[in-house]
């Protein structure tokens, strides 16, 4: 006798999602990378293959994002990669481990985020040590000016967490949500998280770091884009296979982008061009072949990178420039309590009031909004005598202001929004003439 069943539409099945997953992992994932595992989950039963290109057009999101959603999940361990080329990383297929059978074969629950979160939990006592930092106390300022909100819930909590955890400065975090308020609209603190974690993923911890990131992308994605419109492919992006592709050509064979581009002229006979077309070229190229340009590969693209060293340089002098300014106000400061002892109280008071503001926003109990007005009405009038015995001693109101030679960028060489200062492009114009 055999046994048969009732085929049922796939749309129709169910998938399991492991409890502990939801409680561990999912609550500090970002949303995409979720969106992407579960997406993912559903089809890992099935026997048709899925590209990353696909789950990326399925869920409306970039390849990138998919990608950094497979390389988050690795870390945390709930999946594994396995190559299936050495000559491409990306060739991977993804296993989905079952955290119950790692639970029971290891007697322990495997490493989450939030197992990491409870190693420190902070408090309204902790913000208040943070705050005596000035640049903590700069960066939190600066949040509330950007955001024009209170802190939501333990956001100041998880703020302390990212520059514990992720070793990112003050001014990075405060860089990031000007970048999604500003930029992308987006006021959310989950969105902002999202934002912060990515950066971290990508290794990006100072604001140099984040300025280097941009200028790489940015330029990568110029070369795709131009590559692609000289094949009559502008109206689409590059898959992942692709930018693979395309890497390989300036960073092992290293072709600049005219010479590719003349590759991609001897593509005007063929009636479907593509990257794999070039490739050949190139290899053929890169071989040394009969029909080889004069060395094309020694063809460098030195503009990139001398503007990309160029930028770093500029970023050094930032530095530079914000270290030296920081040791003037810190002698300016000295100088003042030593000669006006009341100035050095009424600091004391006025970063009391900014540590009571934080507790009430936090708290928030009685009428915050309230207390929150008669804390501020008490730093104005602190801040009006200060002002006043400064004066009076002959020295100018903002004489202990944080000096900056670029009021604009705050020596940074970004604005709010991200994008370059103009003191920022004077320099590297200035760079460029003396070269």
């Amino acid at each position: 006798m055999n046994f048969t069943k009732e085929k049922i539409d796939f749309y129709l099945m169910d998938t399991q999602i492991e409890n502990m997953f939801i409680n561990e992992y999912m609550p500090l994932a970002d949303g995409n990378y979720v969106k992407v595992y579960v997406f993912a989950r559903m089809y890992a039963d099935q026997s048709d293959a899925m590209s990353n290109e696909t789950i990326a057009k399925h869920l409306n999101l970039e390849v990138e994002d998919v990608l950094k959603a497979w390389n988050y999940w690795e870390r945390q361990g709930v999946i594994k990669k396995h190559i299936k080329s050495e000559s491409n990383q990306f060739d991977y297929v993804v296993e989905f481990i079952s955290l119950k059978q790692l639970f029971s074969a290891g007697n322990n629950k495997p490493s989450s985020p939030t197992d990491q979160q409870k190693k420190k939990k902070y408090s309204a006592k902790d913000v208040e040590v943070a705050m005596r930092n000035n640049d903590v106390k700069q960066m939190f300022n600066e949040i509330q000016s950007i955001s024009g909100r209170p802190f939501e819930g333990n956001e100041m909590f998880e703020i302390l967490e990212w520059l514990d955890a992720y070793k990112m400065k003050p001014d990075l975090v405060a860089q990031a949500y000007s970048y999604c308020i500003n930029k992308k609209n987006k006021n959310s603190f989950k969105y902002i998280a999202s934002i912060v974690r990515s950066w971290h993923d990508s290794q990006i911890q100072t604001l140099e770091d984040l300025e280097q990131h941009v200028e790489k992308t940015d330029i990568q994605n110029s070369k795709y884009k131009r590559i692609l419109k000289a094949l009559g492919l502008n109206f689409r992006y590059p898959t992942e296979e692709e930018r693979r592709i395309m890497d390989t050509w300036f960073d092992e064979w290293n072709f600049d982008l005219d010479a590719i581009l003349e590759a991609c002229k001897k593509t005007s006979g063929i009636s479907n061009p593509n990257i794999n077309y070039i490739n050949s070229v190139l290899k053929n190229w890169k071989e040394k072949g009969p029909n080889a340009p004069a060395d094309p590969s020694s063809r460098t693209s030195s503009k990139t990178k001398t503007k990309i060293k160029n930028t770093k340089m500029i970023f050094n002098e930032y530095e530079i420039i914000r270290n030296n300014n920081e040791k003037l106000h810190e002698s300016r400061r000295y100088k003042i309590y030593e000669e006006i002892p009341r100035i050095k109280a009424i600091d004391e008071e006025i970063s009391k009031s900014s540590v009571a503001i934080s507790k009430v926003v936090l708290m928030q109990t009685g009428d915050p909004k309230e207390k929150v007005k008669q804390l501020r009405k008490q730093i104005n009038s602190l801040s009006q005598e200060k002002a006043f015995l400064l004066t009076e001693n002959n020295y100018s109101a903002d004489f202990l202001n944080m000096i900056y030679e670029c009021e604009t960028c705050k020596d940074t060489g970004l604005l709010a929004n991200g994008e370059k200062c103009p003191c920022f492009l004077a320099k590297l114009k200035e760079d460029k003439s003396n070269e």
